[in-house]
């Protein structure tokens, strides 16, 4: 934490401060990321989106059509 009362965080790939000053301490919440995951589970959601992702022969094209972007 700097003298002004922020810490720097990063979360997922961004990076931002975090206010602990005395007046925003009580809106802040800090939650405890595990990012543990369960291997087979992660593997059969893989094979599942590939059956739905077969027909699409441009993932990045489609996914910026769906996003708006």
């Amino acid at each position: 934490m700097d003298n002004s009362g922020y810490i720097e965080i990063k979360i997922a790939g961004t990076k931002g401060k975090l206010d602990l000053t005395p007046d925003n301490y009580g809106n802040t919440e800090i939650i405890y990321y595990d990012p543990s995951y369960d291997e087979e589970y992660i593997t059969k959601l893989r094979q599942k989106a590939k059956k739905s992702w077969q027909g699409i022969t441009d993932p990045d094209k489609w996914l910026r059509e769906i996003r708006g972007s």
